[in-house]
């Protein structure tokens, strides 16, 4: 998950700069996949594991909030980015959700669900990872169908989600999505502002990057091309290498699809950027209850929203954590059909249990 944000806004920022005429023509042969990357942080197993690798590879080099708890925290967000798809069902082919030997205990066996084990992605010799860099850099190896859309599970879909918005069938080209100034937080955006520039290094001896230096990427829904990945690959051995080894996130190795690619693909004149309608809510905001409260007002409009864990080791009790939890409920009440009913009984019990407690 990204680093941490203070932001200072009262409510999430929603960013419109210019109309777009939205296509509403069937998808076609489109139809991309859905990836998710996702772990259970409180599970003793893996937690065992990260701790055993902590103490073997975690150093200076590695980046100030690479190895916090909100990195890995489960706050039942893929189950709310699921049911999310709901409406959209149609629009996309298979869902892949990348682990590390495990599984949400609530995820039914379903013909279009996969659950994908970092080993089928990653070589035996690159060792464990706990960077969601190194395992997006392996995606070329998903065997899914050549578009895919990658999501981190803090991301959903809104109720105005168009697939245009991420692939323009019109002008046939990705869309790219920044981040706008009113957004950033420069005290605390250390991995952006890395991420953003190390790719600018790595394009500047090539392409004229200047134009996208300093614009960061936004967090958003990243529509993938498998042909234009391997392009990207191989065009960039090093900096892809350098990704896929990676263990912890270290400052120095290159966001190679999170960052890297969307700078390449419109350099290379195979992306457009576009200004979509969405919003950006931080739990670690003290304006957090205001920020909810103007997202479930303006969902309509919305084409996506994330919700960044960005309380980093604060314990998952934390009252912010229960107001997500609630506005998620409230804005998504009805379970997908991954979902295990008996399972979403009890967490639908603990959900009212503490709309009760704040009542109180």
């Amino acid at each position: 998950m990204p680093s941490l944000r203070s932001s200072q806004i009262s409510h999430p920022v929603i960013h419109k700069l210019h109309v777009v005429p939205q296509m509403n023509s069937p998808t076609g042969s489109l139809c991309p996949d859905i990836v998710y990357l996702w772990v259970n942080g409180q599970d003793p197993e893996w937690l065992g594991r990260r701790l055993i690798a902590e103490k073997q590879y975690y150093g200076p080099q590695s980046c100030r909030f690479s190895n916090v708890e909100g990195r890995f925290r489960d706050n039942d967000e893929l189950r709310y980015s699921l049911r999310s798809l709901m409406p959209h069902l149609d629009t996309f082919g298979q869902i892949f959700i990348i682990t590390d030997r495990q599984k949400p205990s609530w995820l039914l066996d379903h013909p279009r669900v996969s659950v994908i084990d970092h080993s089928m992605l990653r070589d035996e010799g690159w060792g464990p990872t706990y960077s969601s860099k190194a395992l997006e850099a392996c995606l070329d190896r998903l065997p899914s169908t050549n578009n895919f859309i990658y999501l981190n599970d803090d991301v959903f879909l809104g109720r105005n989600f168009s697939l245009n918005d991420f692939f323009d069938q019109a002008e046939q080209k990705t869309v790219i999505h920044f981040e706008q100034p009113e957004d950033r937080d420069p005290v605390h955006d250390v991995s952006q502002n890395l991420a953003m520039n190390i790719s600018h290094e790595i394009l500047a001896r090539q392409y004229n990057s200047q134009q996208f230096r300093h614009k960061p990427m936004a967090h958003a829904p990243r529509f993938l091309i498998k042909e234009q990945l391997k392009l990207l690959y191989n065009e960039f051995p090093v900096a892809v290498r350098a990704a896929r080894e990676e263990i912890f996130r270290e400052s120095s190795v290159p966001s190679v699809v999170a960052d890297l690619y969307g700078r390449w693909m419109l350099v290379s004149g195979n992306g457009i950027e576009k200004a979509v309608l969405h919003a950006l809510v931080s739990s670690g905001s003290p304006y957090i209850e205001q920020q909810l409260s103007h997202l479930t007002k303006n969902l309509e409009q919305l084409s996506y929203f994330c919700i960044n864990d960005t309380l980093d080791n604060t314990p998952s009790c934390h009252h912010n954590f229960l107001l997500i939890q609630s506005a998620l409920s409230e804005i998504f009440p009805e379970p997908s059909e991954f979902e295990c009913v008996a399972i979403k009984r009890r967490v639908d019990s603990a959900h009212h249990s503490r709309l009760q407690l704040q009542d109180a």
